[in-house]
C-alpha cells in the first residue's frame, strides 16, 4: 500500500448502468491521470476487467502496485461459513493480485440483490439485521486478520482506516509483512 493512504480514489461501482470494459477504461484513465485509490467489489461485476488494466499499468510502468491501495469487500450473498476466505480469494484472482489493501464486508447482513441490479431496488425476502447473523460472519473477517490475511477490515467503509500500513494479505495470497506486532 501507498505510505500515505490516499484521500482521493476512484469508485468502481457502476454495473447497473455501465458494462465492466467500460469501468475498466475509466479506471485505466484514472491511473493515468494519478488515481492511487481504487475502491472495487466482487458484486460489481468488472473486477477481471479492471485487474486486466492493472496487470497493464503495472507491466508498462505507469505505476507500481505497492503505490496503488486497492480495496475489495464480499458481497452479502458470501457470509456463510467459510465463504469469506473464498469470497476474498476470488476477489485476489479476479483483480489478478498477491494482496489487498483493505477488505470491508459491504453491508452487515446478508441480503441478497442480484448484479446489476439498481440502487433503489430491493429483495421481498430481504432480513433485518440480527447481531448473531452479523457476528458469525465478522469473526470470518477477523479470522482473515488472524490467519495472516491484514487488509483492513471494516464492515462500512465510513468507519475504514488503515492500522498497519505495511501489511500484507498473506492468507489471501499476499506476502507478509512486518506491522508493529513484528514477524507474522
Amino acid at each position: 500500500m501507498a505510505e500515505v493512504f490516499p484521500k482521493i480514489g476512484m469508485g468502481t461501482f457502476g454495473s447497473d448502468r455501465y458494462d465492466g470494459a467500460t469501468v475498466s477504461a475509466a479506471v485505466a484513465e484514472a491511473l493515468r491521470a494519478g488515481y492511487r485509490l481504487f475502491d472495487c467489489a466482487s458484486v460489481y461485476g468488472n473486477e477481471k476487467e479492471i485487474g486486466d488494466v492493472f496487470a497493464s499499468a503495472f507491466a508498462d510502468g505507469i505505476v507500481r502496485r505497492e503505490d496503488v491501495t486497492v480495496m475489495s469487500k464480499v458481497w452479502n450473498d458470501c457470509h456463510g461459513e467459510g465463504r469469506i476466505a473464498e469470497s476474498c480469494k476470488q476477489s485476489l484472482s479476479d483483480l489478478g493480485l498477491e494482496y489487498l489493501d483493505v477488505y470491508f464486508m459491504h453491508w452487515p447482513f446478508p441480503n441478497y440483490h442480484a448484479r446489476g441490479c439498481g440502487g433503489d431496488s430491493r429483495n421481498p425476502d430481504s432480513r433485518p439485521f440480527f447481531a448473531e447473523e452479523f457476528s458469525k460472519a465478522w469473526r470470518q473477517m477477523e479470522e482473515l486478520k488472524r490467519g495472516g490475511s491484514d487488509p483492513d477490515v471494516s464492515e462500512d467503509p465510513e468507519d475504514a482506516s488503515v492500522k498497519e500500513e505495511d501489511t500484507k494479505s498473506r492468507d489471501c495470497g499476499g506476502e507478509e509483512g512486518g506491522g508493529d506486532d513484528g514477524p507474522a
